[in-house]
């Protein structure tokens, strides 16, 4: 539900990506109001686009700057009993590829299949990706209960 905007709003449109190849550092993803490339089929190839790349580069310079410039612990201490002097490096890049994973696999399921011969209509896909979700939310929560079920069995709190 969070990442609805990445298959709402179209992709990076054709003169942008032209500009972009013609010139990066001038026409390359901004962070405010800024597009996806989704011309690609599966998640790896989302993110081997030079867009997506690059987009993945400009939001760990924003993330690293925003955090080196609070003074306060705001975003937790790094310190820990390894490193109490808090050099530790945060691994800005795992942390947003993981979020933008999601957002590729969110387009990439929210694009229209065919069904009966016919394309989806936009209320299709809809009700396509509530039903999967919901269906998701279930199985997670009944693979929760038998995870609780066997954890107490294995240390003796359940008995029948």
């Amino acid at each position: 539900r969070k990442n609805f905007k990445a298959f709402v709003c179209p992709s990076v449109p054709t003169h942008r990506l032209q500009e972009f190849s013609a010139d990066p550092s001038n026409h390359g993803p901004g962070l405010h109001s800024t597009w996806i490339d989704k011309r690609e089929t599966t998640t790896s190839g989302l993110a081997s686009l030079p867009w997506n790349e690059q987009l993945l580069v400009n939001l760990v310079k924003a993330a690293r700057a925003i955090v080196s410039e609070a003074k306060d612990d705001r975003f937790g201490s790094l310190e820990t009993e390894e490193d109490p002097s808090g050099s530790l490096e945060i691994d800005w890049i795992s942390l947003i590829t993981e979020r933008l994973y999601r957002i590729y696999l969110a387009a990439i399921k929210s694009r229209p299949h065919t069904v009966e011969g016919q394309t989806e209509s936009a209320q299709q896909i809809h009700e396509r990706l509530v039903a999967d979700y919901e269906l998701r939310i279930k199985q997670n929560g009944e693979t929760n209960v038998r995870h609780v079920v066997r954890t107490l069995l294995s240390a003796g709190h359940l008995f029948y």
